[in-house]
């Protein structure tokens, strides 16, 4: 995140395991390396979180990671102000 100067990051995930995994990863052994690597990138940041969220609830992230996987777009393009359609969705959800 240094390169889009983002401090502070907040990541959710719809599945409980997922956190349950990060806190208590001596439990997943298998997954030992990848939660090892994962939390040497996040020492880079300055202050983030990792919440469980209903997955109901987070519609743009399931729009955005549906998006990366089938059109392949492993780059982050959200940094640059995202597609127009993210912008709607946004929009929408932002309306009262």
């Amino acid at each position: 995140m240094g390169n889009l100067h983002k401090h502070i990051v907040l990541f959710e995930a719809s599945e409980i395991e997922t956190r349950n995994i990060m806190m208590a990863p001596f439990h997943f052994s298998y997954l030992q390396h990848l939660v090892s690597t994962i939390s040497f990138k996040l020492e880079a940041i300055e202050g983030w979180s990792l919440n469980h969220t209903a997955l109901e609830c987070n519609s743009v992230a399931v729009a955005i990671a549906t998006s990366v996987t089938t059109g392949q777009r492993y780059q982050l393009y959200v940094a640059a102000k995202g597609p127009a359609w993210l912008s709607r969705i946004l929009s929408t959800e932002a309306a009262p």
